[in-house]
């Protein structure tokens, strides 16, 4: 006869697979899923390059106001 504990295990995996993988969530989940995590990486790296344009002109103004 098996443990116990090893009897528990088995049924919440059980119950773990088919509420996860036997009945995956909505297609229209994941498309919003994906478009919020696109979002966030298009905003991320807008910012950096602004960050990074207004670092180079600020050193490319200091270099123009020493050469005049």
């Amino acid at each position: 006869m098996a443990p116990a504990w090893r009897e528990a295990f088995l049924l919440h995996e059980s119950q773990y697979f088919d509420k996860a993988y036997a009945t995956p969530p909505p297609a229209i989940h994941w498309i919003f899923l994906w478009a919020f995590v696109a979002l966030i990486v298009f905003v991320f790296y807008k910012g950096i390059a602004l960050i990074a344009f207004k670092i180079l002109s600020a050193f490319s103004e200091k270099s123009d106001a020493v050469q005049n």
